[in-house]
């Protein structure tokens, strides 16, 4: 039964300290002890004595609370911080890496670039050395040219002065061989000039030579005609002194 009365008894007192506790709060929040309160608490002075202990020990137990939390929220900060600081020096680590990275990709394009230059340079030096060496060669062909152009002009010149020099002598100067010889030297020079490049010279010369080669085979005719004429005036003499002869042989002789 004392036992009983002693829960009961505990049991109410824990009931009037939440109720107090619950009027401490509503005290903290309005701030009107004396109009809340009223008498009902100059009755009861041992028990807000009580719960002004009770107060004190959740103020401290509050300020602990909040100083703990505040430790917690600095170790907090500080490990946090301590993160922060670990991934910046990681962010740092790598741009570092990108940096040199980047700078090598700079070079490589550098050196790229002047590879790029010098293999320009030299195509550009071969394609000139190229170039000088056609031009050399084109001016070699150019040359032979021009010199079996002058050749066949010389040959030409010369062919000339022999026919002016066969058309000024007399017939029995003009053998068939110098004129065969002849005409077969104007075959010649017309086939080194075939073998040259068309132009305006070579289509004079050509047409100098088949003018030449037509007076020379005219002259040609002409001395053979004559050569025949010639032939049969000499066998005409032979019979005429044939016939001389038998006259004289046959005529009597004076006694």
């Amino acid at each position: 039964e004392e036992t009983n009365t002693t829960t009961k008894k505990e049991e109410k007192e824990g009931k009037e300290v939440d109720d107090k506790d619950e009027l401490i709060e509503k005290i903290k929040e309005k701030g009107k002890v004396d109009n809340l309160m009223g008498e009902d608490m100059k009755k009861d002075e041992p028990e807000q004595m009580k719960m002004g202990k009770m107060e004190q020990v959740i103020q401290k137990d509050l300020e602990q609370i909040k100083i703990e939390k505040e430790e917690l929220e600095q170790m907090k900060t500080k490990k946090e911080m301590t993160k922060v600081e670990k991934m910046e020096q990681k962010l740092e680590e790598i741009e570092q890496k990108i940096q040199k990275e980047l700078e090598q990709v700079k070079r490589n394009k550098e050196e790229l670039e002047q590879m790029k230059i010098e293999k320009m340079n030299q195509m550009k030096k071969q394609e000139l050395e190229q170039k000088i060496e056609e031009e050399q060669k084109e001016q070699m062909e150019i040359d032979t040219e021009k010199k079996d152009l002058m050749d066949v002009m010389n040959k030409v010149e010369k062919l000339r002065f022999a026919e002016e020099e066969n058309l000024e002598s007399s017939e029995a100067e003009c053998s068939n061989i110098s004129l065969d010889t002849t005409i077969d030297s104007i075959g010649k020079l017309e086939d080194d000039l075939s073998e040259l490049e068309d132009n305006a010279i070579t289509n004079f010369l050509f047409s100098f030579l088949s003018d030449i080669r037509k007076k020379v085979e005219a002259i040609f005719e002409e001395v053979l005609a004559l050569n025949d004429h010639e032939e049969a005036l000499k066998h005409e003499k032979s019979a005429l002194q044939d016939a001389d002869k038998i006259v004289i042989l046959n005529t009597p002789k004076k006694s």
